[in-house]
């Protein structure tokens, strides 16, 4: 019954990597792989993304470090790490080029 559930929940696009699971935690664990695991064009894509994401006049502060934490998490799963300290220097490099 859960695997049904499941199938009748996901998008089209993927009943052809779950339509044979029998047990929705293989589904789950096909899914997982799936949404984490991102080859190195998509990796390449995350760090310029992340290093060319600019702050807008109405984009709260708050929302904006998210975003960029949120991309900062993606690629930790590849395991390439930013630490935080690097980060925040490179935002507040940033922000300072941007009031020149």
């Amino acid at each position: 019954m859960k695997i049904g559930l499941l199938l009748l929940s996901v998008s089209d696009n993927y009943l052809e990597d779950i339509g044979e699971c029998e047990q929705a935690k293989n589904a789950w664990s096909i899914l997982e792989d799936i949404h984490t695991k991102f080859g190195l064009l998509h990796t390449v894509m995350l760090i310029k993304e992340m290093v060319t994401i600019t702050k807008t006049d109405d984009l709260p502060m708050q929302e904006y470090l998210g975003k960029i934490q949120d991309i900062n998490r993606k690629i930790n799963k590849v395991g390439i790490e930013f630490p935080d300290n690097l980060l925040s220097k490179v935002i507040i490099r940033r922000e300072e080029t941007k009031k020149r």
